[in-house]
């Protein structure tokens, strides 16, 4: 592992994408649920929906103003452009091959600094993302799921856990919870 390199995940990471699909969902199914109800990720459980019809679901918000309304978590911009100057930054998302180029399209635009862009192959994942962070010599692997964080720093990768409803009790000598970009920031500074 090398520490100048950094593995990033997209959503809840770099893009504010769980307001938005929060958004899409109370809109069209007349609910009213807000972020902090949250405290799984499987967005299903939340719901009290199926699996499959959760997935049906997604499918559609894709395709949806509402996706294209995702920007950049605050912070996340200054912080990939200070990294980029020490590390070498790659972008490692589950997110669905039929967005793909929309995925691309976002980094490229708001994070141009990111050079490397992996996928570990949305809902049928040929790889983890701890995969993705060995094959690649990452040192530092920043996401907001909890069971990604924990496989990562069980296999060594130092890992930084973005505080959320979802991914708490989450604890080992490799994971660093932090509440933003400016105490990633930090912390980053002191080692």
């Amino acid at each position: 592992m090398e520490k100048r390199k950094i593995g990033v995940d997209i959503d809840e990471t770099l893009a504010d994408t769980m307001i938005w699909i929060n958004r899409f969902y109370n809109f069209y199914q007349g609910t009213n649920f807000v972020f902090e109800d949250y405290k799984t990720y499987p967005l299903w459980e939340t719901w009290g929906i199926t699996k499959e019809k959760h997935n049906l679901i997604i499918e559609d918000f894709f395709k949806s103003s509402f996706f294209e309304s995702i920007k950049p978590i605050e912070g996340s911009q200054e912080a990939i452009r200070i990294l980029s100057k020490d590390y070498g930054l790659t972008s490692i998302t589950s997110r669905h091959g039929s967005i793909h180029h929309k995925t691309l399209g976002f980094v490229r635009n708001y994070f141009p600094e990111i050079k490397k862009i992996v996928s570990n192959g949305g809902r049928n994942k040929k790889y983890s993302k701890l995969d993705v962070c060995l094959e690649n010599k990452i040192g530092y692997f920043i996401d907001d799921s909890k069971e990604i964080i924990e496989e990562c720093a069980e296999g060594g990768i130092f890992c930084f856990l973005m505080d959320k409803p979802w991914n708490q009790n989450c604890e080992h000598e490799n994971i660093t919870r932090v509440k933003g970009w400016k105490e990633i920031l930090e912390k980053l500074n002191a080692n």
